[in-house]
């Protein structure tokens, strides 16, 4: 096992990662259902290598809660820097992007108690691609809203790794039960 804990983290990936039951690592599904989560070892230099089954399987047999730490590890990562971009009109944030160099912005999206005070209002999420990720504020007008809808849309069509087009709610992206 990795000795490590203080360098896992969550990813959020699509669940089509395992669509032939090949998938390396575990996944644990969002509401969403196109997505998941699986967990990464986010080393030094900035590299990812996913968790294999043998892996959580080992930590799970010794009683290590290897998710909790993944999110606390996550949680203690967005110390300084939560968001990379953000507007701001008429003193009301509309929108937070998740841009993070780690490549972890998406994951981000998981934190929704540090996204509620982003947002106390509510926020929806978009998720164009697997290294961008985005809430916006629920209380815009439908033609803001439909703004960051089509800036998802675009981001969407031209990403490297595409995930989800348009704006979903909050409550899809978080682990089913």
């Amino acid at each position: 096992m990795h000795e490590d804990l203080s360098t896992i983290f969550p990813i959020i990936v699509p669940r089509s990662y395992d669509e032939h039951g090949t998938w390396p690592g575990h996944l644990a599904p969002l509401v969403h259902p196109e997505l998941a989560v699986t967990w990464v070892w986010l080393d030094d230099d900035q590299t990812m290598r996913y968790l294999n089954k043998e892996e959580t399987d080992a930590m799970a047999a010794e009683g290590v809660d290897f998710r909790a730490a993944a999110l606390a590890n996550l949680e203690a990562s967005c110390a300084e820097v939560f968001h990379t971009h953000e507007k701001v009109v008429g003193g009301v944030r509309e929108m937070a992007a998740f841009m993070n160099d780690d490549g972890l912005g998406t994951s981000r999206l998981l934190l929704g108690k540090r996204l509620q005070a982003l947002f106390p209002e509510g926020f929806l999420i978009g998720i164009p691609e697997r290294s961008c990720g985005m809430a916006v504020s629920a209380r815009l007008g439908a033609a803001a809203l439909g703004g960051y809808a089509d800036l998802v849309r675009r981001c969407h069509v031209d990403g490297n790794v595409p995930m989800l087009d348009g704006l979903h709610a909050a409550e899809q992206f978080v682990t089913a039960p």
